[in-house]
């Protein structure tokens, strides 16, 4: 939608006024035809740079100290995020160490049997299996390498879950 000049200095009559801009895009709706939203008042507005009047029945300190309020609460926040020496200079921490797997025992997926490592080796169609001895689906070296060992899940921990 286009503003006509007419629009634009009703809304910064009424705006001034101390009027709400939901106030303003009801008035202007009425007066024009339009269909505006109180967000497009007020988006409008800004554009211009037109600030609003202190709401009725409000004295001008009282706007003053609230926007310097508002002002303090901001430096507050940049305070809060700005990083520190410290931070930035904490040292990274040493990469895990490398676990190599043997694939020394490495055979067809569908010779795999119970008790070996089930991690696939190789590409779409000749998929080998690790095959390492191991008494978990994955020897040592693959578990490690899928993000760390971890202890076998059981029933029990099931139900504990459920009671937190």
């Amino acid at each position: 939608m286009t503003w006509i000049p007419d629009q634009t200095e009703f809304a910064i009559k009424h705006w001034r006024d101390g009027k709400s801009a939901a106030t303003v895009a009801q008035m202007m709706n009425a007066a024009f035809g339009t269909k505006l939203s109180r967000n497009a008042v007020i988006g409008r507005l800004n554009r211009l740079g037109h600030q609003r009047a202190a709401p009725a029945g409000m004295r001008m300190t009282t706007v003053v100290k609230m926007v310097q309020a508002k002002a303090i609460r901001r430096a507050k926040v940049k305070q809060q995020w700005t990083p520190t020496i410290r931070e930035v200079e904490k040292p990274k921490p040493a990469p895990a160490p490398v676990i190599v797997a043997d694939v020394s025992f490495a055979r067809p997926w569908m010779e795999r049997g119970s008790g070996q490592c089930a991690f696939p080796l190789g590409e779409r169609y000749a998929v080998l299996s690790c095959c390492a001895p191991t008494a978990e689906t994955y020897c040592k070296a693959h578990r490690a390498m899928m993000g760390g060992t971890r202890e076998p899940w059981s029933p029990k921990d099931h139900r504990k879950a459920a009671r937190a």
